[in-house]
């Protein structure tokens, strides 16, 4: 059995824990609730091949070790402001191959969408267009596994997305204190 370079980003907390020696698994609670219908499909094909989820969705890496400008680039592709404010730590990680499922990220994004949703994803794990790249689905990650861990600032156009939002601006400008 080998092991796979692969880096994923999560939030600071996550971080944290596996800096502690646990290990990490996503939560249902974090997916969309239109997408888990889609995310249910993908866990049952990792189990089918022998990844086991143990009941939760799975975690998304891409294969090997981005730069922080791809992995800044990459995130801020699927991250949200509120994701951005919270904080954001690139992991880059060594998992056994056994516990990865890769497939065409172009084939994911289609199967997502409600409106153009194929009626099954394709598992090939092969590119499929132009501009497509894999993605990887492992079923947790193991403190073991993490080989660096890097924070993330917010790209200069997202911090500025963010100050020019009524409904985020607040979570980059601190309140203004009030005299007692």
């Amino acid at each position: 059995m080998g092991q796979v370079k692969l880096w994923t980003v999560q939030a600071p907390e996550v971080a944290a824990k596996l800096a502690r020696g646990y290990n990490y698994r996503a939560s249902w609670t974090r997916v969309h609730p239109s997408w888990v219908g889609a995310y249910e499909v993908m866990t049952a094909e990792m189990t089918a091949r022998g990844v086991d989820c143990q009941g939760a969705p799975p975690v998304w890496a891409w294969p090997g070790w981005a730069s922080p400008k791809q992995a800044r680039y990459t995130a801020d592709l699927l991250l949200g402001f509120d994701q951005w404010t919270h904080g954001v730590v690139m992991l880059r990680l060594a998992v056994p191959d056994d516990q990865i499922l890769c497939t065409s990220y172009h084939a994911w994004n289609e199967f997502l969408m409600p409106e153009s949703q194929p009626a099954t994803m394709d598992f090939r794990g092969v590119l499929l267009a132009k501009g497509d790249y894999l993605q990887a689905t492992i079923p947790q990650i193991k403190a073991r596994w993490v080989r660096r861990a890097r924070p993330m600032p917010i790209p200069r156009d997202t911090r500025r997305q963010i100050l020019r939002d009524p409904y985020f601006r607040h979570l980059l400008i601190p309140p203004k204190s009030t005299p007692h």
